[in-house]
């Protein structure tokens, strides 16, 4: 059980410090002008196919049931994308294309609450109290702290570049590997304040901390080497090697009883010849933690132990067996570590990143996280006793379908006996940073991400469609190939009839590719290039060095053939021309060339460029070399026109389809202002003027189709303070600015935006079975309690549930309930929590938000508690607002079918605030 907290304590939430420090909030109360006034809604135009759209509207904040009947031990000593509280009785689980983090109820497999946290969370870690959780952002470079008593986030902080592993310690410790950056971070778990940075070898990536807290284990995925971490000193204490090919090695079991370290990676044999059985080949490396070596005798050959699997990706020792999951193949290997072979197979779902173990060991929960679901084992039976949804993917049908091809090796169509996926060389569509021996001659891997702009493919230049990579489906994957009939690569691709248009699943797999762009370099400087990135982009520009003539703006390359005097190295068949690549995301990319020969981008320019044949460079000095070679690791510094990337103030809404922002007038000096962005969902979200914690404007959008052919988008108004949004499809000319006229009342907007060209209703789902050789795990849907449910410390006031909404300190307890005016049915509506002074509530799915409801205290304005409330649909609802401290009691009720919601400023009388 949790730490119960001492009678009068108040849990150490931003809400909390913040009114200690006097309450951001108080200066907003102070300006009557900001009082809030009403929402948007339904649009009567659309009058009773409103009630349709509702059946039909996108999910923003998904999900459905989840799993898991007991908990966790020591999940939070080691970096998952899932994890259990210590008393067992809630699992938090990370969900990357929907941004958030889902909390449920083990016992009862309910979702409690699904959590917007970063843009793609990696990585989720618990306090030993149970009480908070750490979540890093894999694209915004975030970490998030959830408050897992009141179902929200409450703290968020930078975090080096693209991180990945998180692990909390009883020190109240919480470590981050910021894995881009090549360092391990260590902050306070209570505020977040940064506390240590551990410089270590490229790409920290899993975390383990072991049982004393003395010691932090760090993987390194390219290399499988292991850090050994001294927490006292935060300074690396050893590197302890794994096989020179070792690779994808993004995780770390501890087994305290024998003082080993289990790591689940991936042979990647780079000799010729090249075989679909010989390439990539499981394996799981066994570390000496006493002696901090290696025992290569002791290495679990996964394909001899069990069966040919695909990308181990995370394991865990219990009772003297290796439970180890495969993201490629999507199924379970349970070996005895004292018999060398399996005692176990199973079929786990789509994309298993992560497991966790109950603090009894008795249940081990699955994530399988391109299936959106939890799958619950029975440990004592090796049998699968449920599979729970946990949110619905955003992501448009055919790239989250491609997505799924991508990732996957199961289906024979794919590859031959489940052994490679494109993302086995590929993670995440990045480099390996591998030099294979492919029959065209020596071939470093390239990055996919932004591929869809540097047509064509491979070094030779001989793919001019994404779809041509059913040639490497078919000879290195041994595919039978994802079209029928020929390949349509012979004699070469470019040179034969197209393969778009060919299958759909081929159209997907490259509608997943095209969807691929690259993030922003972690060597800019407040989002900018540095003084000597800027010499470097001048020296870069020059007509004299010539790099621009080739390397074009902004995709950085001119999409043609080149002899620069690379291709005479040995087996090369296909040089010396080579395809120019794009220099976006060169950072990650090392080492260079087609034949990877030079390690570092200043090799390139001087040892490696003789003859001045790849860019005129012998002319510059080491300070030159060092600022053209620093502009390059700055790539990209900018985003595309197309691509809608938030930053604070935007909100990217459907799959970033639509671009949002505010502009508000300060009532306070007149001036126009940015509002802060605040992201619900996937296609919802609101913005906030001057207190983070109580939105002032809100956005919804939703694909309207199949009533109309258009994205549809509603803005609502919480406030009297003037402002205007504006909707806009990036890249594009259609946009629209919708302001605030009628007070208490919003807009609706069905017919300005029309649905992206080819794509299917967002979102949209997909069914396992819906791919060749793909298919659902199955099993009850429940699972007995054998464990006590998670009890937070007693909290006086308003305790949140699937139904109910806390705000302003857990003192206002808020319910509600929906009727339908055009049939007469009704139900309950499940809350939606987000922040400290505002929340909403959803009638059918929650990602769909209906009604928005805020609380502001304004006692020392008029010593009352103003409470605002705003409908999204059309449908009617009644709101059941009680004070918990006074048992005060007050019900709203809006009729359904119009615009305006309603603010009452006199809602609940109260002391004045005073001091704070």
């Amino acid at each position: 059980m949790p730490a119960r907290r001492p009678a009068g304590a108040r849990p150490a939430t931003l809400s909390n410090l913040a009114a200690d420090a006097g309450s951001v909030a108080g200066t907003w109360q102070r300006h009557p002008t900001a009082v809030s006034l009403c929402y948007v809604a339904g649009s009567q135009s659309v009058d009773h196919g409103m009630s349709r759209f509702t059946a039909f509207s996108l999910a923003l904040l998904a999900a459905a049931g989840l799993a898991g009947a007991r908990g966790l031990a020591a999940a939070s000593a080691r970096s998952s994308s899932l994890a259990v509280t210590p008393d067992g009785g809630m699992l938090a689980v990370t969900n990357p294309d929907s941004d958030s983090l889902t909390l449920l109820d083990a016992a009862s497999l309910e979702v409690l609450a699904e959590v917007p946290v970063g843009r793609s969370p990696r990585a989720v870690a618990i306090d030993p109290g149970g009480t908070r959780a750490y979540v890093s952002g894999r694209l915004d470079d975030s970490l998030t702290m959830v408050d897992l008593w009141r179902w929200r986030a409450i703290a968020s902080r930078t975090v080096g570049h693209q991180p990945g592993g998180v692990v909390a310690g009883a020190d109240a410790r919480v470590y981050a590997a910021a894995t881009g950056a090549g360092k391990v971070m260590v902050f306070d778990g209570h505020t977040l304040a940064l506390l240590a940075t551990v410089d270590t070898e490229p790409a920290p990536d899993g975390l383990a901390l072991a049982a004393d807290g003395r010691t932090l284990y760090v993987t390194h995925a390219p290399s499988g080497r292991l850090s050994v971490v001294d927490t006292a000193t935060a300074a690396v204490r050893r590197v302890i090697p794994l096989p020179e090919d070792a690779d994808l090695a993004g995780a770390a079991a501890l087994d305290e009883a024998t003082r080993r370290a289990y790591i689940p990676a991936t042979h990647a044999r780079n000799v010729s010849p090249l075989r679909f059985d010989t390439t990539l080949v499981p394996f799981a490396a066994v570390v000496d933690l006493v002696a901090e070596r290696e025992l290569p005798r002791r290495r679990v050959a996964i394909s001899i132990a069990d069966r040919a699997v695909s990308r181990p990706a995370d394991a865990l020792v219990i009772g003297g067996r290796l439970w180890v999951v495969h993201a490629g193949s999507g199924d379970l290997s349970v070996i005895d570590l004292r018999a060398g072979r399996a005692v176990a197979h199973l079929l786990v779902g789509e994309n298993p990143t992560g497991m966790a173990v109950a603090p009894d060991g008795a249940t081990v929960y699955i994530h399988d996280a391109l299936g959106d679901r939890v799958t619950v084992i029975d440990v004592a039976a090796l049998a699968v006793r449920a599979a729970v949804s946990v949110t619905h993917s955003p992501l448009p049908a055919a790239v989250r379908r491609g997505k799924l091809l991508f990732n996957t090796s199961r289906p024979a169509a794919i590859a031959r006996d489940r052994w490679i996926s494109c993302a086995g060389c590929h993670p995440d569509g990045k480099s390996d940073g591998r030099t294979w021996p492919f029959p065209d001659g020596p071939r470093n891997t390239p990055s996919l991400l932004g591929v869809r702009d540097t047509l064509p493919i491979h070094w030779s230049g001989d793919l001019d469609e994404l779809q041509d990579v059913e040639l490497t489906v078919r000879t290195l994957q041994a595919g039978t190939g994802l079209a029928a009939g020929p390949s349509n690569c012979e004699p070469a691709c470019d040179r034969a009839p197209p393969n778009a248009g060919r299958s759909r699943d081929l159209d997907d797999l490259a509608a997943f590719m095209a969807s691929l762009r690259p993030s922003p370099s972690p060597h800019l400087i407040g989002g900018v290039l540095g003084a000597g990135a800027e010499r470097g982009r001048a020296l870069f520009a020059a007509a004299d060095t010539g790099c621009s003539r080739c390397h074009t703006a902004p995709p950085y390359t001119d999409r043609q053939r080149h002899d620069v005097g690379t291709g005479g190295g040995p087996g090369e068949r296909k040089g010396p021309a080579f395809d120019t690549p794009s220099l976006r995301d060169l950072v990650a990319t090392a080492p260079y060339l087609h034949d990877g020969r030079a390690a570092t981008l200043e090799e390139v320019l001087t040892t490696r460029n003789a003859g001045d044949r790849h860019g005129h460079t012998s002319q510059l000095g080491p300070g030159d070399v060092a600022d053209l070679a620093a502009f390059l690791r700055s790539l990209p510094f900018e985003a595309e026109p197309d691509e809608c990337v938030p930053d604070g103030k935007t909100l990217c809404l459907l799959a970033g389809h639509l671009r949002a922002a505010v502009v508000y007038t300060d009532p306070r000096d007149g001036t126009r202002r940015a509002a802060r962005a605040v992201r619900l969902g996937d296609g919802a979200g609101g913005f906030a003027f001057f207190d983070s914690e109580a939105l002032d404007v809100t956005v919804k959008a939703v694909d309207g189709r199949p009533l109309t052919p258009a994205l549809w988008v509603f803005a609502g108004s919480l406030t009297s303070v003037p402002w205007e949004l504006t909707v806009n499809v990036p890249g594009e000319a259609t946009a629209r600015t919708y302001r605030s006229s009628t007070p208490g009342c919003g807009v609706v907007d069905v017919d300005t935006f029309v649905a992206p060209a080819g794509t299917t209703a967002f979102p949209a789902g997909i069914s396992a079975t819906a791919l060749p050789g793909l298919s659902a795990a199955s099993g009850p849907a429940t699972v007995a309690r054998s464990t006590p449910p998670h009890v937070a410390p007693e909290i006086a006031g308003c305790r949140p549930s699937p139904t109910t909404l806390c705000l302003l300190g857990d003192r206002f307890r808020i319910e509600a309930t929906w009727r339908n005016p055009h049939d007469a049915s009704s139900g309950g509506a499940r809350a939606v929590p987000l922040r400290e002074r505002s929340g909403f509530f959803s009638f059918f799915d929650r990602g769909n938000p209906e009604v928005a409801v805020k609380l502001v205290d304004g006692r020392d304005v008029n010593g009352s508690f103003w409470l605002f409330h705003g409908p999204l649909t059309d449908l009617g609802y009644e709101l059941v607002v009680t004070d918990t401290a006074t048992g005060a009691r007050r019900v709203y009720t809006h009729a359904g079918g119009g615009l305006c919601g309603a603010a009452d400023v006199q809602a609940f009388a109260g002391a004045a605030a005073g001091p704070r």
